[in-house]
């Protein structure tokens, strides 16, 4: 067994470990340093241990001083920094002190919210009238195309019964051809002529409901 509590003067033994970071470094590469047998040590077990004379530990102890001494200087440096800046940012804040950062009297707030009150009022009063005026010129739209379709009924209406009357003029009645017998050819030509008035004026009555139809639309 190795014993790990003999005179530090004569050097001690230490695990992989310890043996890192007593001399600031990782187990992987002092491990690489035994196995190049650069470092005293044996092997117990699946354990390594590596042996640390007195000059070792002396220069380990030498750099763990060093390395407390930086971090205290910094520490002291950071610590003064902060004490100068608060000095600074004090006597910065007693040479010109914030008055514009302290509320505003009520007078004052009320003299300057006025004028934002008058100029809304304006605006709500502006944009009423324009409603108003508005809504007139719907009603009239509305009067007016009303009015327009009357119109057209009317129109339509009248040029209905004025085809009623022209069909009625055109086709002579069974007393008018009673009366008067005609030829044979004369009879056939009226029927003929009867015909196609009937036809033409069936078209016209068409024409004038698809037309009527149309305007009634919107």
């Amino acid at each position: 067994m190795i014993d790990s509590a003999v005179d530090p003067a004569l050097g001690r033994w230490a695990t992989l470990k310890d043996a890192a970071g007593v001399l600031d470094t990782q187990p992987r590469d002092l491990l690489k340093q035994v196995k190049k047998g650069k470092l005293r040590a044996t092997k117990i077990g699946n354990n390594w241990f590596v042996y640390l004379d007195p000059e070792v530990q002396a220069a380990a102890a030498a750099r763990a001083h060093a390395a407390q001494e930086k971090q205290d200087l910094r520490r002291k440096a950071r610590e003064r920094l902060e004490r100068e800046n608060a000095a600074l940012r004090a006597k910065a804040t007693k040479a010109s002190p914030h008055e514009s950062e302290q509320p505003a009297p009520p007078e004052a707030l009320g003299r300057q919210l006025t004028p934002l009150l008058e100029g809304i009022e304006r605006h709500h009063r502006s944009m009423t009238a324009e409603i108003e005026f508005l809504r007139s010129e719907l009603v009239a739209t509305r009067q007016q195309h009303a009015d327009e379709m009357r119109r057209k009924d009317i129109l339509l209406q009248q040029a209905h019964k004025t085809l009623q009357d022209v069909v009625k003029l055109g086709l002579p009645g069974p007393q008018a051809a009673a009366a008067e017998p005609a030829p044979p050819r004369e009879v056939d030509q009226l029927r003929q002529d009867q015909a196609r008035m009937s036809r033409v004026m069936g078209e016209m009555s068409e024409l004038l409901t698809l037309m009527y139809r149309r305007l009634r639309r919107p």
